[in-house]
């Protein structure tokens, strides 16, 4: 049986995930055992531990148990430790100038037992607090904890909407922050302008890290920026990378040319960067019976000239003639049957012209006959139609 895992938020930190056997719902209140103290969390995520998780041997390392689901009494001390916290607030932060530490004080955090305090700040460098922990302590008679958070943890205790529209990472899923560098921005080809890759924090976006395993497993499948490539007889540099798109820029000196991967394989051969293909094309129609598209199809086109690659060997009996005031498709052999909105069809017998339909039914008008009934006439598949 797959133990239930839950994420829980403090005030203090980020999402933090824990398992339980008891019946908890998102959004209720919980008392977790965390590295400061036994403090109050907020259910924000609810799933089921995989079989690779259970498999670890340091399961319940990783993810502890929770204390208990919080009771009355639990949510009666946190609504009367608010004030209580805003008060050690208060006078941390008198204290603090008095001593002339250039210090900020944000906030309080007093513990379920109600015989720790955990006090957050923010400062420019290293500060010797050493002296101010002596004097809480006389005053509150509680053990006190001072951490210094920085700005990454700073953004992550106020919150936020980060560039992308959605709430910040550090706010909702994000447990640690990792080491991000201007390489991984380097790496995913990006603009290097600080100010629109910094976030919230003014620090380096974590999301930067998410990708670039990808872009570095990827790359190394492409051409490095400003390579030599030739072809016919023109030399071409790489311009420009789009690892999303698997599209290449080359650039001769007059004009870019964009490419793929597999046609630059080609183009690297000596050969073209596409393979010629005989095309059979409708021009009344603009259908390529090839199953190259050339031009813009409606969907019925589409099917249609998907229907006629199906039949390589029908390609060469296909000729044109003027019937009834509209074209009609002759085979060799009724092998296909087919309609589209500029009035022709292939008739699963012997092909004949059609009726003769009005012009304005023919070209400008809607479909009158459903596709269902037109293919229970027909052979062509039932996923073309």
């Amino acid at each position: 049986m797959h133990a239930t895992l839950l994420g829980i938020t403090f005030d203090f930190q980020g999402l933090t995930f824990y398992q339980t056997n008891k019946d908890v719902e998102i959004g209720d209140l919980v008392v977790c055992q965390t590295s400061h103290g036994t403090y109050l969390g907020k259910v924000e995520k609810k799933r089921e531990a995989t079989d690779e998780e259970m498999a670890k041997a340091d399961f319940s390392t990783l993810f502890p148990p929770i204390v208990r689901i919080a009771t009355f009494q639990d949510q009666a001390f946190a609504a009367k430790a608010s004030e209580k916290e805003r008060l050690i607030c208060r006078e941390t932060q008198k204290q603090a100038d008095n001593l002339n530490l250039e210090m900020k004080i944000h906030a309080a955090h007093l513990d379920v037992d109600d015989n720790k305090v955990l006090i957050t700040f923010t400062a420019e460098g290293r500060v010797d607090f050493r002296e101010l922990v002596k004097i809480l302590n006389g005053m509150f008679r509680l053990r006190i904890e001072l951490r210094q958070i920085g700005p990454r943890d700073q953004a992550r205790l106020v919150g936020g909407i980060g560039t992308c529209g959605l709430p910040l990472c550090c706010t909702t899923f994000l447990k640690t922050f990792d080491g991000i560098s201007i390489a991984m921005a380097k790496n995913q080809l990006l603009a290097i302008n600080i100010p629109k890759l910094s976030g919230a924090c003014n620090k380096l976006m974590c999301c930067l890290k998410f990708e670039d395993k990808a872009y570095s497993e990827l790359r190394p499948t492409y051409p490095k920026m400003n390579e030599k490539i030739h072809y016919r007889n023109t030399d071409y540099t790489v311009t420009g990378i789009n690892v999303l798109t698997d599209s290449i820029t080359l650039y001769n000196g007059s004009g870019y040319e964009n490419v793929n991967r597999e046609q630059l394989e080609r183009i690297r051969k000596g050969l073209d960067k596409v393979e010629e293909k005989t095309v059979f094309k409708d021009i009344n129609s603009g259908v390529d019976l090839s199953g190259n598209f050339t031009c813009s199809l409606s969907p019925l086109s589409r099917r249609l000239s998907s229907a006629h690659a199906l039949l390589p060997s029908a390609q060469g009996h296909i000729r044109r003639e003027e019937s009834c005031g509209s074209a009609v498709f002759q085979r060799a052999y009724p092998a296909l049957c087919a309609g589209n909105e500029y009035g022709y069809a292939m008739r699963c017998f012997p092909a004949r012209p059609l009726p003769r339909v009005p012009a304005q039914v023919r070209c400008d008008s809607p479909r009158k006959e459903p596709l269902a009934a037109m293919h229970a006439k027909c052979c062509i598949p039932s996923d073309l139609i």
